[in-house]
């Protein structure tokens, strides 16, 4: 269970404050990754939960600056928004 929160503290970062600039022959990747997440977490709700207190976490963490302005912050309705177009 632990490695499911640790990979999702990784990936979180990534998805949820755009933190990496996308190779432009590599969107195609990026979006079936960001498909995958979609999916899961929308057909596991459970899941969602999880999904908060690690983006509270990793905010905490790695972007404590930010904290107050993001802890309201949906981050499944956020990762439900993302599109590739959106990432550079």
């Amino acid at each position: 269970m632990r490695n499911n929160f640790l990979f999702l503290e990784i990936i979180c970062p990534i998805f949820l404050f755009g933190r990496c600039n996308i190779p432009k022959g590599q969107k195609e990747r990026y979006d079936i990754l960001l498909k995958f997440f979609k999916d899961v977490f929308s057909s596991i709700p459970s899941l969602q939960p999880d999904l908060k207190r690690i983006f509270v976490s990793v905010l905490q963490k790695h972007e404590p600056e930010e904290y107050e302005r993001f802890i309201n912050v949906d981050p499944y309705a956020l990762l439900m928004d993302m599109k590739t177009s959106e990432m550079s």
